[in-house]
């Protein structure tokens, strides 16, 4: 590739000329194959034996990996010109499309092209390869139900029904005036794309998504003067040109503050805490948003898993979150300010929502010390903070009761609802024992 680059320097039009015959024969192929491509036939032999060892042995969330690997192996049975979908086809498409979406990476990738190894070479069109059932004994598939024992505690796989349905009031965003490029499903937004719902018209330059109705009506009063006639063609001015304005969803980016200290060990609240964050993270993955986690806890908040949209990743972050220790609350609740001014430098137009999950009993301050009064004040002064930078918050209270008890053993009212009210954000609390419900409106 360098050598290729220094010689289009040295000679830009030698080295056009000398490629000219190879990319006018690419330039045939890719237009024969695209050609082909919608004749391009799989056998429902290998379509079951695709779906089969991707949700098996890949455990991939959802059946986009299937989908991915047939439309990738019948583009390469086009490639080759070929109407029928081989095993190497197959093979070549699970390399391709699947290693970023295995949770044990190219590790499983491989152990699953093997397992099609052993696949009848002679694809017959049969409703359930029986091969698949006996080839992948070696899994246990008690693994992959709905509970199991995770870092600390009971774990959910994402596909708990009832919880995702139970948060997915938890994130409301106002809208704003940002253009967005990025789409999502989280909230409606100005967009610089030309799809979405048309809603007005604006004078712009250059105009790159014409209203023509409204266009129209901006030159029709000066056709008189512009010395149309009556059969003659509409006179435009670039002055007449207008630009539609179009909106539509957007995504943000939940940044998941966590309490990990011992007063959430002491309550045994981690398995709830883990049902909400799986349920959020099945929403977040709903509505295309990307995501970021950061636990607080002994003296420091540490970000566990910067933004991202690899929610296999943030599954396994879940999954392998540990508790202990005092509770830095203004420390968690300043570096999830300071992610989000940091994603907000990056891209003016990102809209982060922290979600805090704690408690409120704070008893470390900035300066890492255990006073009195200082761990409470730091928490406030630090969310009203974030208040005032407009990031918009959800509280999440993980003590289920009205009132704590304090380090003196008193009974005094949450201050997780007093925290609530200075980050001015939406509070919720985690319900009493024996509710069904995984949360309640505060």
């Amino acid at each position: 590739m360098v050598e290729h680059r220094l010689a289009y320097d040295a000679s830009p039009a030698g080295f056009i000329a000398q490629w000219a015959d190879a990319e006018q024969a690419l330039h045939e192929r890719i237009k024969r194959a695209q050609q082909l491509l919608p004749s391009v036939h799989v056998s429902p032999y290998l379509r079951q034996a695709i779906a089969l060892l991707v949700d098996r042995q890949l455990h991939a969330e959802g059946h986009r990996g299937d989908l991915v690997v047939l439309r990738t192996a019948r583009t390469l049975a086009a490639w080759e010109n070929r109407t029928e979908v081989e095993r190497s086809d197959i093979e070549q498409a699970i390399g391709l499309a699947l290693p970023h979406r295995a949770r044990a990476g190219t590790a499983s990738v491989q152990k699953l092209t093997q397992t099609l190894d052993q696949l009848p070479t002679t694809a017959t069109d049969v409703d359930i390869p029986e091969e698949i059932a006996t080839i992948d004994d070696d899994i246990d598939l008690d693994k992959r139900g709905d509970e199991h024992e995770g870092a600390a505690g009971l774990t959910r796989r994402l596909r708990g029904e009832q919880d995702i349905v139970q948060v997915q009031a938890l994130v409301n965003v106002a809208r704003d005036r940002f253009v967005r490029h990025e789409a999502g499903r989280r909230f409606l937004s100005l967009t610089t794309r030309k799809s979405g719902r048309f809603t007005r018209s604006r004078q712009a330059r250059p105009v790159t998504d014409i209203a023509f109705a409204a266009t129209i009506r901006a030159a029709a009063p000066y056709q008189r003067v512009r010395g149309r006639s009556n059969s003659s063609k509409l006179e435009l001015r670039p002055e007449d040109l207008r630009q539609k304005v179009r909106e539509r969803k957007a995504r943000s980016l939940l940044i998941l503050v966590i309490d990990g200290s011992d007063s959430v060990m002491a309550r045994q609240l981690m398995p709830k805490t883990k049902r909400v964050l799986l349920a959020l993270l099945q929403n977040a993955y709903e509505k295309r948003d990307r995501v970021a986690m950061l636990v607080f806890r002994f003296a420091q908040g540490r970000v566990v898993l910067p933004p991202t949209r690899n929610f296999t990743r943030a599954r396994r972050s879940v999954e392998e979150l540990y508790i202990g220790g005092c509770t830095p609350l203004a420390t968690g609740l300043l570096e999830g300010l300071r992610l989000a001014e940091t994603e907000r430098l990056r891209d003016p137009t990102t809209k982060p929502i922290l979600i805090v999950l704690t408690d409120g009993l704070a008893n470390i301050d900035l300066s890492g010390n255990m006073r009195r009064d200082t761990p409470r004040r730091d928490a406030l002064n630090v969310a009203q903070e974030i208040a005032t930078r407009q990031v918009s918050t959800v509280m999440i209270d993980t003590n289920p009761y009205a009132t704590v008890t304090n380090e003196a053993g008193e009974k005094v009212p949450s201050p997780a609802r007093e925290l609530a009210q200075a980050l001015a954000a939406d509070y919720f609390q985690y319900s009493l024992p024996y509710d069904t419900r995984l949360l309640r409106k505060g």
